[in-house]
């Protein structure tokens, strides 16, 4: 899994590439991503799996740790695509903040 990191409109997005699962060596390096940033004062971030092949059970627990912390300090996340968690059937709750596109999930911050 790779991880890249850019800020728009004072949202920070982290761009997933590849397999978010488990058996990936620096799985956990993307709560630590997220915590670096709320630390600094961050607070709107957006995930972005567009890029993403495959998904398991771990890879859904940290999404629901990520969304958690920044739930906890008042911030907002966001996911996209969301079409990606419909056709690997993995439950989710649309007060989540997912979307199909960036530029939805972009304005949708400031609505």
């Amino acid at each position: 899994m790779e991880i890249k990191k850019r800020e728009r409109n004072n949202v920070i997005i982290f761009d997933i590439i590849g397999d978010f699962q488990k058996s990936t060596a620096n799985i956990g390096t993307l709560h630590q991503c997220v915590k670096d940033k709320l630390k600094a004062g961050k607070r709107n971030f957006l995930l972005n799996f567009e890029n993403v092949d495959n998904i398991d059970d771990f890879g859904v627990g940290e999404i629901l740790t990520i969304y958690i912390s920044i739930r906890n300090l008042g911030g907002k996340v966001k996911h996209i695509p969301v079409k990606f968690f419909v056709e690997h059937n993995i439950e989710i709750d649309y007060r989540m903040g997912f979307f199909e596109d960036e530029e939805k999930a972009i304005m949708s911050f400031f609505e």
